[in-house]
């Protein structure tokens, strides 16, 4: 059985090294603990076929003794197992530390970063061991990465909570308390029923950053309608102190500058020299996506075909007889073919393009402007499949408390990282059945 394992998750390891092959993604890691076994959990997160995937790349059982620096080795092994380059991480996303937000200053900017939303930490997972351990293993990552934490976990976790237990008590508590205790109970609600909102829309397995502004937006809208309510006025002060705080993250002002809902004519969103540095910050990730191609320059499907390139070269040819024949130089149509220079005045022309409504999908808007705008497009999808939050890594730790039960307690570090490999990636297993079956069927295996 164990050798059946071994095999299964090695074919699952080998399906996610050809799909994260030659692409940026987004690192996710988080841990937690189960019957006094604490388990790292490290996810990738990358645009595949029009699609955010997430895929597990594996669960270690960490020891209380092993150090931070030992940690950070092991998570580079993981990502040298998968054939993960650090160049190609384009964010890594956590949500331990607050050491991490200090060191992320201070340090120069090496990688992209990405702001991490711990919304759904079960906190009888996490304990203080692990947090300790995961503090002090995002000082070693820092000395080649950036990691930003969003510090909004503790007020939806509590709006959440207190509206479940409010909607539970509503006819029983109405009838036991005063009219004024009452009155402030139903403010309160009121008031935190947006937030509440916002939180069960982020618990979608993937939302990039400018969905989670637009959201997050629209729960202010929500709270000024509130015109009496003694809570609404500090809670949406709140909300806006936050917003800034997130927008001076580059990947959060990089998605919102992709976002036509935010990006437009005379749109104030971003500054002027926001809008600059973004633009470079973009033209930057495009030269990485380039650098990580071994064999292709441009992203897939955005190369001509080849009676396209043929008609293109006759052209050329007879623009260069007729120049030699009777002087000057045509005129080119269009954008330069340089795919930099094409990318940078793409970006330009963002700035002046019409404002999309609020419930417009950027996603999709990038995915049907691939053929026509073939750089800026896998920017965008690199951008928007940045990792916003924690979500797939706890239901990985769900995964963890079905798989180790109080009767699995015994299980070895090995057969529990095999069967958890195999259970979180099972879309996978589709496509690799065919070849384990086939190897099955072989003699002598």
């Amino acid at each position: 059985m164990k050798n059946h394992l071994q095999r299964i998750s090695g074919s699952i390891i080998e399906g996610i090294k050809q799909e994260i092959s030659e692409r940026l993604i987004s690192i996710k890691i988080d841990s937690a603990s189960r019957f006094g076994r604490h388990i790292l959990c490290i996810n990738a997160q990358y645009e595949l076929n029009h699609e955010v995937m997430t895929r597990t790349l594996c669960m270690i059982e960490v020891k209380e003794s092993q150090t931070a620096k030992f940690l950070k080795i092991q998570i580079l092994e993981v990502l040298k197992r998968f054939n993960i380059s650090l160049d190609q991480i384009f964010s890594i996303t956590s949500d331990n530390g607050a050491n991490m937000i200090a060191a992320a200053k201070k340090l120069q900017e090496q990688f992209s970063t990405a702001v991490a939303s711990d919304d759904w930490a079960n906190e009888e997972d996490v304990i203080d061991n692990t947090e300790e351990i995961m503090d002090a293993l995002s000082v070693e990552l820092s000395d080649h990465f950036n990691i930003v934490r969003c510090a909004s976990h503790t007020l939806q976790l509590h709006c959440v909570k207190f509206r479940c237990k409010y909607q539970n008590c509503d006819g029983v508590l109405k009838k036991q308390l005063d009219e004024e205790t009452w009155q402030f109970m139903k403010e309160y609600e009121e008031a935190f029923r947006p937030m509440y909102i916002t939180t069960k829309l982020l618990q979608a397995e993937h939302q990039a950053f400018s969905d989670f502004y637009m959201n997050w937006i629209l729960a202010i809208r929500n709270l000024q309608s509130l015109k009496n309510n003694r809570f609404a006025a500090p809670l949406i002060q709140s909300l806006r102190n936050r917003l800034k705080m997130l927008t001076q993250n580059m990947a959060f002002k990089a998605a919102l500058f992709l976002d036509l809902r935010f990006n437009y004519l005379n749109s104030t969103v971003l500054s002027p020299a926001e809008k600059e540095e973004v633009q470079k910050y973009l033209i930057k990730t495009w030269r990485r996506i380039q650098q990580t191609k071994r064999v292709n320059p441009m992203p897939n499907g955005a190369g001509e075909s080849i009676s396209t390139n043929n008609e293109e070269s006759l052209g050329d040819e007879i623009a260069d007889f007729l120049t030699e024949m009777f002087g000057g130089t045509l005129q080119t149509q269009g954008a330069t073919a340089d795919p930099e220079a094409q990318l940078t005045e793409q970006l330009k022309l963002l700035e002046i393009g019409e404002r999309m409504p609020h419930d417009h999908n950027v996603w999709d808007h990038w995915i049907a402007r691939k053929a026509t705008h073939p750089q800026l497009s896998a920017v965008a999808l690199v951008v928007l499949a940045t990792a916003s939050s924690q979500v797939s890594v706890e239901r990985a730790f769900s995964g963890l408390a079905l798989i180790l039960s109080d009767l699995r307690t015994g299980l070895s570090e090995d057969t529990l990282e095999h069967i958890l490999l195999i259970k979180l990636n099972e879309s996978l297993l589709d496509r690799i059945l065919p070849s384990l079956t086939q190897h099955a069927l072989q003699p002598n295996t």
